[in-house]
């Protein structure tokens, strides 16, 4: 059960930067790279599908004259609904736990409330919101009612991809960094610690390669999940906390360089982790691949021994997932944008 996200689309990086471009196809590496370490037991388990029927609480956009999803690509959920940065708009949407509305916020710029080139949006523990917008070098912090609390900036920490809150007082960043990605960040934006992850292979992987995502968990716990690659780790605080493997994933990608001195993807390579959410004690990781369920499978694993749980099947292909309490969020991009509200009926 395997599925295909951004297909017309690779990363790339030139001068240092990241970069976006539109392609035919990249493709990934049979290196055997070992980073998320697990029983033999776990390795050798298959795909396990939970017996389910869904419910779809409410959806909005999907039409040909809706005006309020142009471009969704992020999505944070909590129990107070869900928020979708929306980059045709360049706005942050919340929408209430019953898909109305409650409030917009921001537009294309770089004025104090404008966003210039929002990477990451994540829901904090305790509610609020915190948006990464590295082209104007900061973090946007909102209340759940879209009150801006803070404005951090992130000149001592340089371009960021991904962030997870881990109280009001403390973030983690992933950065560009080679040697320690990983920025610990308070509200000033002063950077208290840098560490990598539990892997000596890692700081050797191209930028490109060891691409992933950030989920909150518990407390002062976070999760690193590779996009490309083989498993995922959790932390508490800056401490490493355990590993495991995908129950299915792709390989590293092979890197090459372009004519114009860049790099890319040799070809397209489906991601092992699209993206991710985290209910209670359960780590949803939306899984990557090619065959006729791209798109649609969830695994979900459990964050107290870290041990593989099953998989879901959605009943729509998605572009990015969130979790909160019993509920999936989930984006969709064909043929238009739209956002669902489901719940699994066991």
């Amino acid at each position: 059960m395997q599925n295909r996200v951004m297909p017309r689309w690779c990363l790339g990086i030139i001068g240092g930067f990241l970069f976006v471009a539109a392609t035919s196809g990249c493709d990934p590496d049979v290196q055997n790279r070992s980073s998320a370490g697990a029983p033999e037991s776990q390795r050798k388990q298959e795909r396990a599908m939970i017996a389910t029927e869904w419910d779809t609480l409410w959806t909005s956009g999907g039409a040909t004259r809706d005006t309020l999803l142009l471009n969704p690509y992020l999505i944070s959920a909590s129990q107070n609904g869900v928020y979708v940065f929306d980059g045709g708009a360049s706005r942050l949407i919340a929408f209430r736990p019953d898909g109305s509305v409650g409030w917009t916020f921001g537009r294309s710029g770089a004025g104090p409330d404008e966003f210039g080139g929002v990477r990451d949006l994540k829901v904090g523990a305790d509610g609020e919101l915190f948006v990464l917008d590295p082209r104007n070098a900061r973090i946007v912090r909102l209340d759940a009612m879209g009150t801006v609390r803070a404005r951090i900036p992130l000149s001592a920490v340089g371009h960021a991809e991904q962030l997870a809150a881990i109280d009001r007082e403390r973030m983690v960043l992933f950065t560009m960094d080679q040697q320690r990605a990983f920025a610990l960040v308070d509200t000033t934006g002063a950077v208290r610690e840098r560490f990598s992850l539990p892997w000596v292979a890692f700081d050797a992987l191209h930028p490109i390669a060891r691409q992933g995502l950030m989920v909150p968990g518990r407390g002062g716990e976070w999760i690193f999940g590779f996009s490309i690659g083989d498993g995922w780790f959790s932390f508490d605080g800056s401490a490493p906390a355990g590993s495991a493997r995908y129950i299915e994933h792709t390989e590293f990608p092979e890197i090459r360089t372009t004519p114009e001195g860049g790099s890319r993807m040799a070809e397209y390579s489906a991601c092992s982790a699209c993206s991710a959410g985290v209910s209670d004690s359960t780590l949803y990781i939306h899984f990557g691949g090619y065959t006729r369920h791209r798109q649609s499978v969830v695994d979900l694993y459990s964050l107290n021994d870290r041990t593989y749980r099953g998989s879901y099947l959605l009943p729509i292909k998605a572009t990015m997932i969130s979790t909160a309490g019993d509920r999936i969020y989930a984006l969709r991009d064909d043929p238009y944008p739209m956002l669902f509200a489901l719940r699994p009926r066991l």
